[in-house]
């Protein structure tokens, strides 16, 4: 989890960044009673690119940021050397990492 310091109101915190793509429409959901809107991003690279949602709240006067994002680059795969990741292998990436994300809470 990240906090977000220039992000000093509600309004600003649950807008997002400016310099995110967004993919899709901001949506809400709750994590463990705590509610979030979530931003679908992505941003693509020569060779690569980065995806995935982020969450943001705003609690106690803070903007508070987290997220899943994956992240890969296309470059230099050697087929000798690296075992391809594939999309069974990807699906068991994400619920692991869907898990930590659902077990977030505030500890006060």
């Amino acid at each position: 989890m990240t906090d977000i310091d220039e992000a000093t109101t509600d309004k600003l915190c649950l807008q997002g960044s400016r310099y995110w793509f967004q993919t899709e429409t901001v949506r809400t959901t709750q994590l463990n009673g705590i509610s979030f809107k979530v931003f679908e991003i992505a941003d693509n690279w020569a060779g690569g690119g980065q995806w995935g949602p982020v969450y943001r709240t705003f609690r106690d006067n803070k903007c508070y940021e987290l997220g899943i994002q994956t992240v890969m680059g296309g470059d230099g795969y050697d087929a000798e050397t690296l075992k391809k990741f594939t999309n069974e292998d990807s699906a068991k990436v994400q619920l692991r990492l869907k898990q930590a994300l659902n077990s977030f809470t505030f500890l006060k």
